[in-house]
């Protein structure tokens, strides 16, 4: 039997091709056509005024990037920017975009930027999504029929989750739902009734009338790389804080992240595989993290390429969500 897998993906850049976030705001925009008394500022001055943030506080900040040379150096510049994130979301919220906005926006939203093409998900991801979730196979072959906790003497089943700073877990997972349709239902064991039921979903919700609708609420803002590792396993984060890495024991999943940015560096570097996805060419933010890496001297390998036993060597990078795909064959 193989071992149980949790997969960890992060949403912008990484299960989509491209970020998302304007596609959200672009939902409240939509429900204030009209409304001559709302005076909401366009996009482009939200963005404008995150970076105008952003370079103020960079320029302040010491060390500097290039004299940044340890992991525990990075980290602190990453929790630093929370102040950013969270004034560029406080902005936001407070000029009324996203008021009255109903889940039924959302989900005729996601579907719409799914079927025109708007937003796209990586090809594979859904196949990605079932290797994980298939259930094991027995000594002589066959495919033994998962118990309906995922878990038990049917034999342990993996577990797909998404960990995102994206201002909608309802978009999220309606994104998800529309991009699944094609996908045949057959009972519980099917893709589209795991990701309705069943996949935990870790995010914000700028839209906080849907809160009380939404079973896995995120009590705490995620904003930064350090908001995102709290949401890691406990033995994950234990790696990251004691810089020693214990393997999964007998009942403990192994623990694979996939994320694109340095938001996600905590988490890629907590897990038992990290996995940085990396177009050609690469993206501004995976050339970020990438850089990142180089200058904290943090060696990363082809996914495909055969692994070793040192617990340093536990980064990896890939093209597409196939060559993650067979790395778990």
């Amino acid at each position: 039997m193989r071992r149980p897998i949790h997969l960890i993906l992060d949403w912008d850049g990484t299960l989509t091709k491209r970020d998302t976030l304007v596609l959200v705001s672009r939902i409240g925009y939509r429900r204030h056509a009209g409304d001559s008394e709302t005076d909401i500022p366009p996009w482009i001055t939200f963005g404008e005024a995150w970076m105008n943030d952003f370079k103020k506080h960079s320029q302040q900040y010491t060390p500097a990037a290039a004299q940044r040379q340890t992991v525990q150096q990075e980290r602190q510049w990453l929790q630093s920017l929370h102040p950013v994130e969270s004034n560029s979301a406080a902005r936001v919220q407070s000029s009324g975009l996203f008021k009255g906005v109903k889940a039924d926006d959302i989900d005729g939203a996601a579907n719409s930027y799914v079927r025109d093409g708007e937003l796209q998900l990586r090809t594979g991801w859904d196949e990605l999504m079932q290797e994980v979730l298939r259930p094991n196979e027995n000594p002589e072959g066959n495919y033994e029929k998962p118990s309906a906790s995922g878990s038990g003497t049917d034999g342990p089943r993996g577990e797909v989750s998404i960990l995102s700073v994206n201002w909608s877990r309802r978009f999220i997972r309606s994104s998800l739902l529309a991009a699944a349709t094609s996908i045949p239902e057959n009972g519980e064991g099917s893709l589209p009734t795991y990701i309705k039921d069943r996949m935990t979903i870790s995010a914000n919700e700028m839209l906080k009338s849907l809160d009380s609708q939404q079973s896995d609420k995120v009590e705490k803002e995620i904003r930064t790389s350090a908001d995102k590792l709290s949401h890691m396993p406990q033995r994950c984060q234990e790696t990251l804080f004691s810089g020693t890495y214990r393997e999964p024991m007998d009942g403990e999943p192994f623990v694979i992240y996939v994320g694109d940015s340095a938001t996600d560096l905590e988490c890629l570097l907590a897990a038992d595989l990290g996995i940085c996805v990396r177009d050609e060419p690469m993206g501004s933010t995976q050339k970020e993290l990438a850089e990142t890496l180089r200058r904290l001297d943090i060696p990363s390998r082809h996914v495909a390429e055969p692994s070793t036993r040192d617990p340093r060597h536990r980064l990896c990078w890939a093209s597409n969500f196939e060559e993650i795909r067979r790395s778990m064959g």
